[in-house]
């Protein structure tokens, strides 16, 4: 079970952890923390090889974790249980200004009762109707 707190999300945006998972990390420490994927995507080439554990979509080239997601919309599409209550995005834009984290808004998507925010530091956090409900990082390659 995947259970996601208002501190691991604190976590993920000030330090780019979660659950101890981070950037770099060996595909090895991947499966120690999380076992083994629900779904595989081998590596092909240049493409990244994907670890998918439900909502959680790890990011893997050459052995080391590039980027991963969280995306609590895919819920339905999988029996592995979560625990999870969508943060309001007030909640979340006070954190980044309390804390001086810079970020931007995506502002082509609101008509459609969606809203991305992007930070400096490269993390995207996705809002539906308001609520948390995706974020990620993913490296460059």
């Amino acid at each position: 079970m995947i259970r996601v707190s208002f501190q691991d999300v604190e976590e993920f945006i000030v330090i780019k952890k979660f659950k101890g998972l981070e950037l770099g990390a060996s595909k090895l420490h991947v499966i120690s923390v999380f076992g083994e994927p629900l779904e595989h995507e081998p590596q092909k080439g240049k493409n990244y090889e994907i670890c998918s554990y439900g909502v959680l979509q790890i990011y893997i080239l050459n052995r080391m974790v590039v980027g991963f997601t969280f995306d609590y919309q895919k819920i339905h599409y999988y029996r592995e249980p979560i625990e999870y209550m969508p943060i309001d995005q007030e909640i979340i834009l006070r954190y980044l200004n309390n804390y001086q984290i810079e970020y931007s808004k995506n502002l082509l998507l609101k008509t459609y009762d969606v809203n991305t925010v992007s930070t400096n530091g490269g993390i995207s956090l996705g809002f539906v109707g308001d609520k948390l409900v995706a974020f990620g990082i993913l490296s460059k390659k």
